[in-house]
């Protein structure tokens, strides 16, 4: 992934927020969400697809400069033919956006 985050608590433990510095790109602020009893959402995330190398997941797709309305304070690509945001770094990575296959 190449891209380094960082999660951290906010609000004396109830909120958890991370910010995120993209491989030659700005560092940038992600979201802020309630920490809860278990890992929070976008941490478990983070840690599923680090773990299995998934290189086209959200993590992966922000590493490579796309954006999601979920993740405020950066310039937005366009959507895909299919109408995802990511599809626009989708094909920069010449990924299928109908079936997400990636050619060998």
């Amino acid at each position: 992934m190449g891209m380094q985050v960082v999660f951290y608590k906010v609000d004396n433990g109830r909120l958890c927020a991370w910010v995120a510095t993209p491989p030659k790109r700005k560092r940038f602020q992600g979201t802020t969400m309630a920490s809860g009893r278990d890992l929070p959402h976008d941490l478990a995330q983070f840690v599923v697809e680090a773990t299995l190398g998934l290189q086209h997941g959200f993590w992966g797709l922000l590493a490579n400069g796309a954006t999601f309305k979920s993740v405020v304070g950066r310039r937005r690509t366009q959507p895909g033919p299919c109408g995802w945001e990511c599809c626009a770094c989708w094909r920069r990575q010449s990924v299928d956006c109908s079936t997400g296959e990636v050619p060998c």
